[in-house]
């Protein structure tokens, strides 16, 4: 076949592979399907003269699939333009296209040379490492990780020690390795990866089941509330009052000593001993509870102000202000740049401040709590630098802005991960859903019905100790991955100086 021709239709098979990865995420849940797009990609890119465009194509059709839900709060909240949106969406998706191919820029098989065992090795030694880069870029969105999908499976056990990206480095290995098997087929070797497969799997499971933290002597009555405000109404000042007389009905249904409301659950910017945060304490107080909730606040400075998104807890539990803002929506990257491009535009330009690394955890009696607000769970080192000094785990969240699209449902999945990385019960807390409670292997104790007004009453154990991966976190797995790929090179090397 003419290598154009060749190169083209491996393009069109990888892009048709990043669309259909989609699948192995939430809400369709099939995550046995990296065992065909992995293969299948590594087909693409052995058949094509320009493989890093070819990855670029994986990447570019896995974003649009899994990550243009974010259309919705673009054109239905934000007013923009729909032709505007599409625009957006597609420059967003191929932009994290790029961002997710540039890592294997450093990888051999860039060049139109045999996929051997090598050059796989460091196939899913940069995959890894690309993965871990969507963390930190431009503060990151470290959404779509490989290991997310499997989180109903055994094969979470390995997250207690190393966190989703061990969990992606395993999985990517044994799909990399059945691609190896396939097209190198020799006696015994089907199954030996059966074997090797099964072999991890019941690792995964052994380590799932070692209880890393220790159960408190007893439990905690807690509440989850759920007001499915509408977002119309959310923020106009003259609902305030109903909004908050709304949460304090549902909390009047509920005997909990610990009352979890979402983000933002009093829409109205406050700072710390202002009237209305002084009467929800005493509120809190009548009731011998503690209520957590979201709450914008400002803070003043000697250079005007600062707007946080916050979590409080009442009773002098402490606050907490969100620490990775969302990109284009809290925040504006490289604003000296897209800043007049925006305003050329007629676009809202403006930033909240970003949380201090260095916060506590809130308290609530005997029982420490790691908050994490929206989309920031899915950073599973910053949640474990809070979740490591506390012994239950909580998410805010107003996922309302991308109403029934596939976006709540990844949130919630991610966020399952970060009770199993620190194993730690999570309670989550959203607006119109998903709120959930999920015990600290990451299983679903109970989940309130999306897009009603409800609340949840539960006893939940708070758990204390550390899991080995909030001991040393993501740092060995670097230190080995980085390791490989020099080893890789300086053979290389070594063997080219002969």
């Amino acid at each position: 076949m003419n290598i154009r021709w060749s190169s083209k239709l491996s393009h069109c098979l990888a892009w048709l592979m990043g669309l259909g990865s989609v699948l192995c995420f939430a809400p369709f849940d099939f995550p046995w399907l990296w065992l065909l797009f992995i293969p299948a990609l590594l087909k693409a890119i052995d058949l094509s003269s320009r493989r890093i465009t070819t990855l670029f194509w994986f990447y570019q059709g896995m974003w649009l699939a899994g990550a243009s839900w974010i259309y919705y709060s673009i054109h239905t909240f934000g007013g923009i333009p729909l032709w505007l949106t599409l625009l957006g969406v597609a420059a967003f998706c191929s932009f994290m296209a790029l961002i997710s191919t540039i890592p294997f820029l450093i990888w051999s098989g860039r060049k139109p040379v045999s996929l051997s065992t090598i050059i796989l090795l460091e196939f899913c030694a940069i995959w890894v490492l690309g993965e871990w880069s969507r963390e930190w870029i431009l503060t990151g969105f470290p959404w779509l990780q490989l290991a997310h999908g499997w989180v109903d499976t055994p094969i979470t056990g390995f997250a207690t020690i190393g966190g989703t990206l061990l969990v992606s480095a395993v999985m990517i290995g044994m799909t990399v390795s059945l691609y190896r098997t396939v097209t190198k087929i020799t006696s015994g070797s089907l199954i030996i990866w059966l074997a090797t497969w099964g072999s991890v799997w019941l690792i995964g499971w052994q380590l799932s089941l070692v209880p890393w933290t220790k159960p408190q002597e007893s439990g905690t009555q807690i509440a989850i509330i759920q007001p499915n405000l509408d977002q119309s109404i959310k923020w106009d000042p003259s609902e305030l009052d109903n909004i908050v007389g709304q949460l304090t009905e549902l909390t009047n249904a509920t005997d909990a000593e610990l009352v979890f409301w979402p983000e933002a659950a009093i829409p109205s910017i406050m700072r710390d001993g202002s009237p209305f945060l002084d009467s929800l304490d005493r509120y809190a107080r009548s009731r011998n509870a503690t209520i957590i909730t979201g709450v914008p606040t400002v803070n003043f400075t000697a250079d005007g102000y600062d707007i946080f998104n916050s979590i409080i807890a009442t009773n002098q539990g402490g606050l907490y202000h969100k620490q990775r803002l969302v990109p284009f929506g809290e925040y504006i990257p490289l604003i000296d740049i897209i800043g007049p491009i925006l305003q050329l535009l007629d676009l809202p330009v403006g930033s909240q401040a970003q949380g201090s690394n260095t916060q506590s955890p809130l308290s609530a009696g005997h029982v420490k709590i790691a908050p994490a607000v929206c989309y920031e769970v899915a950073y599973g080192s910053v949640v474990a630098s809070l979740a490591s000094r506390a012994n239950l785990l909580s998410n805010h969240s107003n996922d309302s802005w991308f109403g029934d699209t596939r976006g709540p449902d990844q949130h919630f999945q991610i966020a399952r991960w970060r009770a199993i990385e620190a194993s730690k019960p999570l309670i989550r807390v959203t607006n119109n859903g998903i709120s959930a409670i999920v015990d600290h292997r990451g299983k679903i104790t109970q989940v309130l019905e999306r897009n009603v007004i409800a609340h949840g009453e539960a006893t939940v154990t708070p758990r204390d100790g550390r899991s080995p991966f909030h001991i040393w976190g993501n740092n060995p797995l670097l230190v080995l991955l980085v390791t490989v790929l020099v080893a890789i090179k300086l053979r290389r090397f070594i063997n080219k100086s002969r």
